[in-house]
Formats: C-alpha cells, sequence, structure tokens
C-alpha cells in the first residue's frame, strides 16, 4: 500500500481567531520529504520542525525541508516520537530500532542491546533530568546525563505485553498511559495502577484547567481533577494534542473507518475546526504549535504537504 504523507502548516494570526482567514501552501516528497506519511512532528528550542516519518527523518525551517543526514547513516527509519531533553539533545524513537541521541558531540544509539526494554518504541517524554521511554512491552527511565536506563514492567504483566501509548505529569509526579491495562504512577523503580481504563490510545494534561483529556479507542473523555466531573463525547481515535493559547487542539486519526479532524477544547466544550482551519485532507496524524511565529503544523497520512 502506498505510503502517504502530508505536513500542514497553518498560519494562525490575531484576526484567525475572530476572521478565520487562513494562509496556506503545499509540499510534497518533491520538496525533500522523506516519505508521504508522517508519524511525528516536534519543534525544538531552536525552532527546527523535525519531521518523523516510516522512511526517516527530515526537518524543516523558514519552508525548507532537508533530510537528516545522521538518521540516514544510521538507517534510522520507523521514526514514531521525537523529544528534547533538558539539555537540547534530540532523542529520535524508533518503533523497531530503539533510540538514536543527537547533539553537538555526536550521535549515540540505545537499543536492547544496551539495556532499553524494548526497541519498538512509541513514546518519548522528557521530565526534568530523566527521559521516559514508552515502548511496546514496558517502561524505560533514562537519565538525560548519564544515559543510565532503569526499565520498569509490573511483574504481574509478565507473559503480557506492557503497551505505554503516552505518560504526563501532575504535580510533580509523572504517570504512564497504557493501552489495555490502564493509567499508572511511576515511582522510583516501580509503578502503581491509578486507573484501570482500557483501550487509551492518548492522553494529555492540561496544567492550568487541571483537565486529564484522554482518547479512547471508541471515545474521547475530559477528567476534572478539581470537580471530579467527568466529560465524555463520541470521538473515536484522539491521537495528539497541543496548547495554542488558553485552548488545546487535537487531532483524531482515522481508526474505525470515520473521517479524522481538528477538535479544539476550551476547557468546556469540544468544537470541530476542521473546516475552520480550511482542512479538506483529513487524514491526521500529529500536531504541534509554534508559539513564536504562531503557526500550527499538522502531519498526516494524505498526499502532499499544506502550508
Amino acid at each position: 500500500m502506498k505510503n502517504w504523507m502530508i505536513v500542514l502548516v497553518v498560519f494562525l494570526t490575531t484576526t484567525f481567531f475572530y476572521s478565520q482567514s487562513i494562509i496556506t501552501k503545499k509540499f510534497t516528497t518533491d520538496d525533500g520529504l522523506m516519505a508521504n506519511d508522517v508519524r511525528t512532528l516536534f519543534l525544538d528550542s531552536n525552532g527546527l520542525l523535525w519531521i518523523g516519518s516510516r522512511a526517516g527523518l527530515a526537518t524543516m525551517q523558514h519552508g525548507k525541508i532537508l533530510p537528516n543526514q545522521d538518521a540516514l547513516e544510521y538507517r534510522f527509519t520507523n521514526i514514531a516520537t521525537i523529544k528534547e531533553d533538558n539539555y537540547n539533545r534530540i532523542w529520535i524513537g524508533s518503533y523497531g530500532q530503539g533510540i538514536l541521541i543527537r547533539d553537538k558531540a555526536g550521535v549515540k544509539t540505545l537499543t536492547k542491546d544496551n539495556g532499553l526494554i524494548s526497541n519498538r518504541v512509541r513514546i518519548l517524554f522528557s521530565y526534568k533530568d530523566f527521559v521516559y521511554v514508552g515502548t511496546d512491552d514496558g517502561i524505560s527511565i533514562i537519565n538525560s546525563k548519564t544515559l543510565q536506563i532503569k526499565n520498569i514492567k509490573p511483574a504481574y504483566l509478565k507473559n503480557e505485553l506492557f503497551t505505554i501509548v503516552a505518560f504526563f505529569v501532575d504535580n510533580n509526579e509523572v504517570y504512564a498511559s497504557s493501552l489495555n491495562h490502564g493509567i499508572y504512577k511511576i515511582k522510583n523503580d516501580s509503578v502503581s495502577l491509578e486507573n484501570d481504563v482500557k483501550r487509551i490510545i492518548s492522553t494529555h494534561y492540561d496544567i492550568e484547567k487541571k483537565q486529564l483529556l484522554v482518547g479512547l479507542i471508541n471515545k474521547f473523555i475530559v477528567v476534572d481533577k478539581v470537580t471530579s466531573k467527568i466529560n465524555h463525547f463520541e470521538i473515536p481515535g484522539i491521537r495528539d494534542y497541543v496548547r495554542v493559547k488558553d485552548k488545546i487542539y487535537f487531532v483524531k486519526t482515522d481508526l474505525l473507518g470515520g473521517n479524522g479532524a481538528v477538535y479544539c477544547w476550551d476547557g468546556k466544550e469540544v468544537e470541530n475546526v476542521t473546516q475552520k482551519l480550511g482542512i479538506s485532507d483529513n487524514e491526521l496524524y500529529t500536531i504541534t504549535y509554534d508559539k513564536q511565529n504562531n503557526f500550527l503544523y499538522l502531519g498526516t497520512k494524505l498526499e502532499g504537504v499544506i502550508k
């Protein structure tokens, strides 16, 4: 099956929120993209947009797209997640090849051979001096300075996959969301079950509003930690989130045969803003935001690149 890729960059001016005017531009792999599917996007502290796809890694700055030479040299593909740690090193996670770490001093890889719990990395999360690695079968916690690795998997799941899909922080404590076994609090070298909700594919904690957004395979829920109120929405397949000013934007992926979409959560209500953003391609997969330049970036599986 043909791979698809789109990076959609929507320029959000102050007037956009009132007039909904949009400036867009279309790109293709002819402009330097590695492949026509985007699995993850990450904007680093230098304003460089990292674009991960099944075919590898590329970067974009000032509209110019270049393949990442380190990823090419290491033949690092199936990019699933990208993060920057407190030392400004870029961590690239592959679903199958472990982790590629890149900084000014050079490049290093981490795999099961180096102590990683699994090479099938799904999500990376940086907090304080640690990088949390969510894989298909457990959690690796890596000291950002020393690269020392600690692995975590509940003993009672020894014969089952412990698939981690997201991390978040609440009250200075790190939590991990798993696909089939609930949400866990991470403490030292172990985890404790906090909620046994099943079929999670994403979570996002809004620190300002103290609300936990949870994307399930078949619906979307918001848990207000102040009021204990839980809102349920019949929106399946919520995949990725980003804060834009005082709202949370998130994308719905076509998991169950329905159309993808972009939604906005203002703390009280959900609004489908797909048409307002002028998006006709709806195989959406990932989202990020450039606060300094007021750009919203969306990655999808459809052919083409729209700015």
